[in-house]
């Protein structure tokens, strides 16, 4: 009966132990990571056309990684692991990011990320659909948007195509 009760118990303290881990320590720990890694994925995007801009985001994108192994479900990281992707030309990589992260919490942001990201991959109705998303969920972001995705958004939404 004893030897029933020490393992009952040493199977509470480990479960404790796991719980105060996934719960507490690896989410402080991320919390303290993110503004670093925010600082750096700001760095790449003033960057972006310099020599270093490429190293950094890669570098970077490869501690997301690690923490979104973690959490895979963190937008904030998966928003930082996208940017730093595109930043470092893997398009189609940073788009799997995104819409990861939709099928997690579809944010206007991230259908704006998405439609800029369709635009790099030369896809114009994919990226005409993200930002028509976007703008209706967040009209603000209509400004962000130019050219021909700006004035079809506008149509579809029915805004006048010359108000900002």
């Amino acid at each position: 009966m004893r030897a029933l009760r020490a393992a009952g118990t040493a199977a509470i303290a480990l479960l404790c132990a796991w719980a105060l881990w996934q719960w507490c320590v690896v989410p402080l720990r991320i919390d303290l990571a993110k503004p670093v890694l925010k600082q750096k994925t700001e760095t790449v995007v003033r960057a972006r056309n310099s020599a270093g801009a490429v190293p950094l985001a890669r570098e970077t994108a490869a501690r997301i990684e690690i923490l979104l192994a973690e959490d895979p479900y963190d937008i904030d990281l998966l928003l930082l692991l996208a940017t730093n992707l595109e930043a470092a030309g893997r398009i189609e990589d940073a788009m799997a990011v995104v819409q990861r992260a939709l099928a997690v919490e579809p944010r206007p942001e991230l259908h704006f990320a998405a439609s800029m990201l369709y635009l790099q991959l030369g896809n114009l109705p994919a990226a005409i659909d993200s930002a028509e998303v976007a703008v209706r969920f967040k009209p603000v972001l209509v400004l962000q948007l130019s050219g021909e995705l700006r004035n079809e958004v506008r149509r579809r939404l029915g805004m006048s195509p010359t108000k900002g």
